[in-house]
């Protein structure tokens, strides 16, 4: 606040005043505070500056009047009031936004109650000294910045010095680098006549600079491709002045040739205008030859250097094209070795991969120029077979292949005899709707029909096959919630001894009740159970189920009856394997001789002596194992010695064979025979009829089972086949069944027990 002294203002005559004037009478409050002000007289300046006119003025207070004449950033009655307490005159610039002028405002108390105001209108005068500042400021920031200006033209001036110096040096550097680096690096005009070459340029072309420089670049550096030529390169990038990248091949002085990336650069002068180009050559022949091999390796196979199966369904895929476009057919024929993993064990994987390469190379002279023959795993082949008019242009072809089997192949000086099951698709006869993957997927299914059939055969694919595939896909799927589902069922088979025809179990078979597609049996679905190990689940699902329910009918009719399990080698490979039976056992009650395992002779060949040890500690803790499908496998004599078993089930194709008229032709009663010197049971299963029993009883088969005594039933109808009262002596039956014997060893016991011989005739 400024305090400016001024003479009193006789108020009585405001209007002769040039400045705006008004006269206000103080209040105060009981304290002699001012507390507001009326207004006694304002004269015509006051009144227009202040935008009020003097009738609504006079004898009012500024308290009444505030919300008119107080704007928000001045406070009036403030003002007055400091003058009348400081008892000083004092004044205020202000500037009214209102007005857009600058105003000096004074106020000063008369003594006698009364207060002067006036209003000096100083816009121009203050106009001039913030014009004033403003310019001083303006020259303070300039003098500033030529400070800095000075400051900084010191340090570019030191840069650029400092600069030059460096790049001399590294244009020394660069010099080096260019003269010895790998790279064939050059310089050419505009009509390709060399100014420059590095010394790796003069090495590619054996001459020195001076036989170089001056003349044209075609003279030195030939491109393979001869309709490539230099002079359209270089003046492409004198035409756009931008970089050109590719890559060629360029022919030697030595007549090789050799893949260089080429880097073509503009350069310019001071101006701007481009005057030469600048090349460099850089030498990726290995590159090229490192991308070829991984082509190879990516669309060939390593062994057979055939095309593998990523190039075999790009060419099938053009085929597919040109037989749609022309009308003509193609055909897929898959080659799938027979028993090649027998072969590879045998004789071992380095024989096993030249009989493959053997075979590739015959298979190969079967096709003609534009078909493809291509390796698609292990032991499988791929034929395409383009522009085919009529499918019986196929049988020749396939007549060349079988030739091919015909012939033994010599591995290491030993003659292999190898045979093929062969599948076939034909496009478009199999579906015009068809792709490659398709094609694939049908010519496979063709080719496992074969082997199905026998092997050693060709199969052609159909319909029937695509609807059992679209199946298997279906089951597959619906698999995986089968167990959740309780969609599991187990039938039983009676199994009887053979002599007596005494019960002495069942064999739990399980089912897969699918609500959808109704009830599929094993053969279908333990397939991919296993490709899955969903047949682990499921394994241990039947196991817990069997040992429950033998428990319940051995507990219902106070008997002894054993329940046989079929079991997977994937089980048998499952960790905690054994620990699961034994559980299962306990859990249901039954005695563990009450439960026989059913494993098959396949169980043994990948991995014979881990399923041996397997199957030992469940056979000392007294589980019964049986060895099912026996005589349709590999297993040697010695091996079935070696085996925890104490059962053997022979396979259904031996009784099949047996031939009442002519028994001396069948081998069964031989292998009983032999089976028995080990000490061991015989089971036969598939019996069918009256023949079959008898002779089975007569070759003193120990055990039986079949369709000629009862189908599988479900659970519900076992009450059934025990009420049968299959033996005339129930009582005896129940003895023998307690005692957990034979009728055998119960009869040869009875007897040697008063002092007899036992007869084998018996």
């Amino acid at each position: 606040m400024k305090i400016i002294n001024t003479t009193n203002v006789n108020f009585f005559n405001l209007d002769n005043l040039l400045y705006a004037c008004a006269n206000l009478e103080i209040i105060y409050d009981l304290t002699s505070k001012p507390i507001d002000f009326e207004f006694v007289e304002i004269n015509t300046a006051y009144e227009s500056i202040m935008g009020l006119q003097r009738k609504d003025v006079i004898g009012r207070r500024i308290t009444e009047l505030e919300v008119s004449i107080i704007e928000n950033d001045f406070n009036w009655l403030g003002f007055y009031g400091h003058a009348v307490l400081s008892n000083h005159p004092i004044v205020q610039e202000y500037y009214s936004r209102k007005s857009d002028r600058w105003y000096l405002f004074q106020g000063s108390s008369t003594g006698d109650g009364h207060l002067i105001a006036t209003l000096i209108d100083i816009t121009i005068s203050k106009q001039k000294e913030l014009e004033l500042i403003k310019n001083n400021d303006l020259l303070a920031q300039m003098n500033e910045q030529n400070a800095i200006l000075n400051k900084e033209l010191r340090r570019q001036i030191e840069e650029i010095s400092y600069n030059n110096q460096f790049m001399e040096i590294n244009s020394k550097r660069y010099m080096g680098l260019v003269e010895n680096s790998n790279d064939v690096i050059y310089s050419c005009s505009i009509n390709g006549i060399i100014t420059s070459v590095n010394k790796k340029f003069c090495e590619l072309v054996a001459k020195g600079q001076q036989e170089i420089i001056g003349k044209e670049i075609s003279q030195f550096m030939h491109f393979e491709d001869i309709q490539m030529g230099w002079d359209h390169l270089i003046l492409e990038v004198f035409r756009t002045g931008k970089m050109s990248l590719a890559e060629y091949g360029f022919k030697m002085i030595d007549g090789s040739v050799r893949y260089y990336q080429v880097i073509l650069s503009p350069i310019s002068d001071v101006r701007n205008k481009i005057f030469e180009v600048i090349g460099t050559n850089q030498d990726i022949t290995t590159l090229k030859q490192n991308e070829q091999k991984m082509m190879d390796l990516a669309y060939r196979d390593s062994l057979t250097n055939l095309p593998n199966k990523n190039l075999f369904l790009d060419r099938l895929k053009t085929s597919i094209s040109i037989a749609r476009r022309n009308g003509l057919k193609a055909a897929v024929v898959l080659v799938g070795l027979d028993n090649f993993k027998k072969i590879n064990t045998a004789l071992g994987y380095s024989s096993g991969d030249k009989i493959i390469v053997e075979v590739a190379r015959k298979l190969v002279t079967c096709m003609r120029d534009y078909d493809t023959v291509a390796r698609l795993s292990e032991d499988k082949f791929l034929l395409l077979f383009q522009n085919i008019r009529h499918i019986n242009e196929l049988f020749p072809i396939i007549d060349r292949i079988n030739e091919v089997f015909e012939k033994y192949c010599i591995v290491n000086g030993n003659s292999i005899k190898v045979t093929a099951s062969i599948g076939i698709s034909v496009f478009p006869d199999d579906g015009d709707g068809v792709n490659a993957e398709d094609i694939l997927i049908n010519v496979d299914e063709a080719m496992y029909r074969a082997k199905e059939l026998g092997k050693n055969r060709y199969n052609f694919f159909n319909q029937s096959m695509k609807e059992g595939f679209d199946r298997k896909i279906k089951l597959e799927t619906m698999l995986k919630n089968a167990i959740t589902n309780h969609e599991f069922v187990l039938h039983y088979q009676p199994q009887y001894e053979a002599r007596t025809k005494r019960l002495r179990g069942f064999e739990a078979l399980i089912r897969w009740n699918n609500p959808e597609v109704g009830l599929v049996m094993p053969k279908e679905f333990i397939p991919f159970a296993e490709e899955t190990a969903l047949i682990v689940p499921i394994g241990k699902w039947a196991i817990d189920t069997a040992c429950n329910v033998c428990a319940k009918i051995n507990k219902s009719y106070g008997l002894n009856l054993n329940m046989s399990v079929n079991i997977s080698a994937i089980q048998l490979k499952h960790a905690g394997f054994e620990e699961l039976v034994i559980n299962a056992v306990a859990d249901s009650g039954i005695e563990a001789s009450n439960l026989e395992l059913e494993v098959t002779e396949s169980c043994f060949i990948d991995n014979f002596e881990n399923v041996i040890s397997v199957l030992k500690v469940l056979h000392t803790k007294g589980i019964r194992i049986t060895l099912a499908d026996f005589g349709t496998g590999n297993l040697a004599l010695g091996q079935l010695k070696k085996m925890p078993i104490n059962m053997v089930k022979l396979d259904k194709e031996f009784i099949d064979e047996i031939d009442p008229a002519n028994p001396q032709d069948t081998l069964t009663e031989s292998l009983i025979s032999l089976v028995h010197k080990l000490n061991i049971e015989m089971l036969a299963g598939g019996v069918e009829n009256k023949e079959q029993l008898d002779y089975l009883i007569k070759g003193k088969c120990d055990n039986i089972q079949g369709y000629f005594f009862e189908e599988p039933v479900p659970e519900e109808k076992i009450e059934g086949i025990i009420n049968k009262g299959i033996l005339e002596n129930e009582g005896l039956s129940r003895m023998i069944q307690k005692a957990g014997l034979t009728y055998e060893s119960f009869v040869r016991q009875k007897i040697q027990s008063v002092g007899k011989k036992w007869d084998t005739k018996l």
